[in-house]
């Protein structure tokens, strides 16, 4: 919509292409094509024109943020395109004439018809910024969660003459006011008076506790660090004050200073850091042995007492545990082995007492030693 706007402002027209048909486009896609051929697919961590023809995969390699494309394609721009000869830039009235560059056919107009720079006027300035079509309350312009109001208290001045007034505008906007807004600079907006052709220029409410521009995207920061504590979207002072936190820690700068590795793309990975060994005893105090308790006799083989499993105080009147009980399932390969052997009248020692009676015939084979006595 704001694209749209500038150019009906400026006077171009607009003529959208129909949908899937880049026929309407042609000289567009063509650019597309030589930006893909000329640019993009040399550049380093580059794997395909879209995600069906992807040609290798970037694992371990530093990749681009969108910032750094930007920059490359620009200086590509500046440097390699406007300096090409392009087959279109030719001299109608001499075909022997080599191809132009960009440059050159720029330079050539300009020999020609001459060059007036024309400085945007302040109604060009907000002419060409982004529209927002709103009402105006007692409390002043409600836009994007932040209220922007006029300090005049003239009833002919400032937003006074706005208050509860609607436009006389009919449609899609009827009743609501032309306001625009940059996202560069969201401390003030600027309403339009289309029947005297004015801007009036309104202040956010609480520019005084940041005290300096913001930007949209600083703005989302603070909403989302202020959501994160528990606030809500509409504690629009809250928000100042978590905005303001944020541009002193921007204006401090990190509390340790280190070196920043900008990646180029080319260059090899640094070499990662060695691990840190996990401590779990780091930053606690030493045992303090008087406090361990005393191990459990050697009757009680998990280390319990008779009031519980956690190594309670001895001698201390509780529930007995009855340490003969079997806690497991039985086994039925040690049944078998009991009937054959005989074992059976060992059931009544506890559940231990098969494990002792093989264990025991083993240690005897080991030493040689005859189960009745002799070698």
């Amino acid at each position: 919509r704001t694209f749209t706007d500038a150019c009906e402002y400026l006077g171009f027209s607009v003529r959208p292409a129909r949908k899937r048909t880049g026929q309407d486009k042609g000289v567009v896609e063509r650019t597309f094509g030589t930006v893909k051929s000329k640019f993009s697919q040399h550049v380093n961590t580059y794997t395909g024109r879209d995600p069906v023809r992807v040609r290798r995969t970037v694992d371990g390699e530093r990749l681009w943020t969108l910032a750094e494309l930007d920059g490359l394609l620009q200086q590509w721009i500046a440097l390699e395109w406007q300096n090409t000869p392009h087959p279109e830039l030719a001299d109608p009235y001499d075909a022997y004439m080599p191809h132009l560059t960009p440059n050159q056919m720029y330079a050539a107009c300009v020999a020609v018809e001459g060059y007036l720079p024309i400085p945007l006027t302040r109604e060009d300035y907000l002419r060409l910024l982004p529209t927002a079509w709103v009402g105006v309350s007692e409390q002043g312009i409600r836009l994007h969660n932040r209220t922007y109001d006029h300090s005049s208290r003239d009833p002919e001045k400032g937003l006074n003459p706005f208050r509860r007034t609607p436009s006389d505008l009919r449609g899609k906007r009827k009743g609501r006011w032309e306001v625009r807004y940059s996202p560069n600079d969201l401390s003030r907006v600027w309403l339009r008076n289309h029947t005297a052709n004015e801007w009036v220029e309104a202040i956010w409410v609480h520019s005084h506790v940041v005290g300096a521009p913001f930007t949209q995207f600083l703005w989302d920061i603070a909403v989302s660090q202020h959501l994160e504590r528990g606030g809500r979207v509409s504690e629009e002072e809250a928000i100042a004050h978590a905005l303001e936190e944020l541009l002193e820690r921007a204006e401090r700068g990190p509390e340790q200073a280190r070196r920043v590795l900008v990646p180029d793309g080319y260059t090899p990975l640094p070499e990662p850091a060695p691990p840190r060994e996990f401590d779990p005893y780091a930053g606690s105090d030493p045992i303090d042995w008087s406090k361990v308790p005393q191990s459990a006799p050697d009757e009680d083989p998990l280390g319990l007492d008779v009031t519980g499993l956690y190594g309670g105080p001895q001698n201390t009147a509780g529930p007995e545990i009855d340490w003969g009980q079997s806690a497991m399932a039985p086994d039925p390969a040690l049944d078998a082995w009991a009937r054959a052997s005989g074992a059976d009248d060992c059931a009544g020692e506890g559940p231990g007492a098969p494990y002792r009676q093989i264990f025991a015939e083993l240690d005897r084979e080991q030493d040689g030693t005859d189960p009745d006595g002799g070698l």
